[in-house]
């Protein structure tokens, strides 16, 4: 399985990190959820996450995509 560029895992810790640069807007977000998903999937396991946003310029979200993010997990 192939990770996002800008996210890591440490499979000794179980640790998903991500790191985004430039512009934090919807394909980000999607691009990361999918990376986050297919890991989920190949573990079957659970691992902790951490988002790393210091390099993040802009963020470009709607209250409304933030909160259907947010339920995702929940959801599915």
């Amino acid at each position: 399985m192939t990770l996002a560029p800008e996210v890591q895992f440490y499979e000794d810790v179980h640790l998903f990190v991500w790191r985004p640069r430039g512009v934090l807007d919807d394909a980000a977000i999607n691009k990361v959820l999918g990376s986050l998903e297919d890991l989920e999937g190949k573990l079957q396991a659970p691992f902790n996450r951490f988002s790393d946003t210091l390099a993040a310029d802009e963020i470009e979200l709607n209250f409304k995509y933030i909160i259907q993010v947010s339920l995702h997990g929940r959801l599915t």
